[in-house]
């Protein structure tokens, strides 16, 4: 059976810590959100029984489409390979319904061969926290001392096994901050660390002040997107932020590849 493409698509976010599930929940894609709004949470489940509960019934309602599962790491998930194992084991059932698209959220800190065996066995993607050249990473994930070269070489383990198509391939997790060069962080993205989704979001401490800031950096991103040649790359922003040009549908995602005199952009779901 075909997945309801024009059902409304949802996510569901799930932290995983010390091998077990909590805090899930259920935000509607579709539910436009404004500014320091969150889209509307709709269910909220404390463990793994709620969370295969409310998977289950979103993959049996014929009015939903495509379910994102994502999983938030701790930074506990992938230092525990049997941990990390049991929890997609018995989400297997639901994994392997063709609704489901599940990622896993990482700094890809430990990153090693088991570990890539069993995202492939269960088909979980994933997106690794990066924020950009080693001064800009190293700035935003200080408190959490997840190094920028730590980063990479889990990134790179990543890119490898997909290469040997055993994994889809990573994306980026990119945090806006007004303060850096949202040029310069696409760059070394993609040029240097051969990206080819980067998924960015706000900070936590994100505020009113922080807003022109935060566009300043979409600009540059979009603009040195805009001059890729050859080469496919996809860039994915908070839904309230206004990016230009302004024709681009929301939530704004824009993909696509540009050579001399052509170029695309397009918004997707």
């Amino acid at each position: 059976m075909a997945t309801n493409e024009r059902g409304s698509p949802v996510t569901v976010v799930a932290t995983v810590s010390n091998g077990s599930i909590r805090n899930c929940h259920i935000a509607l894609a579709s539910v436009a959100s404004s500014l320091f709004h969150a889209p509307r949470i709709c269910s909220v489940e404390p463990d793994m029984p709620g969370l295969l509960r409310l998977l289950t019934g979103l993959c049996g309602d014929r009015a939903i489409g495509l379910v994102r599962l994502v999983l938030e790491d701790d930074e506990t998930f992938l230092s525990d390979i049997h941990g990390a194992n049991a929890i997609l084991l018995r989400l297997q059932q639901v994994l392997s319904d063709h609704k489901v698209r599940a990622s896993l959220t990482t700094s890809a800190v430990g990153m090693n061969h088991e570990i890539v065996k069993v995202l492939a066995r269960y088909n979980v993607s994933c997106s690794v926290r990066i924020h950009g050249p080693p001064s800009y990473h190293d700035s935003v994930a200080a408190a959490s001392q997840l190094r920028y070269d730590q980063v990479v070489r889990g990134l790179t383990m990543l890119q490898r096994a997909a290469y040997r198509r055993l994994i889809p391939n990573p994306k980026a997790s990119c945090q806006i901050i007004a303060a850096h060069d949202g040029a310069l962080v696409y760059r070394h993205l993609v040029d240097e660390l051969s990206v080819g989704v980067i998924e960015f979001s706000l900070p936590s401490a994100f505020n009113r002040d922080s807003m022109a800031g935060a566009q300043r950096f979409v600009d540059r991103v979009i603009a040195e997107w805009k001059r890729e040649v050859g080469r496919h790359v996809s860039v994915r922003f908070p839904d309230f932020i206004p990016t230009r040009p302004p024709s681009l549908p929301r939530p704004r995602t824009i993909c696509g590849s540009h050579t001399p005199g052509r170029g695309s952009a397009e918004g997707l779901e």
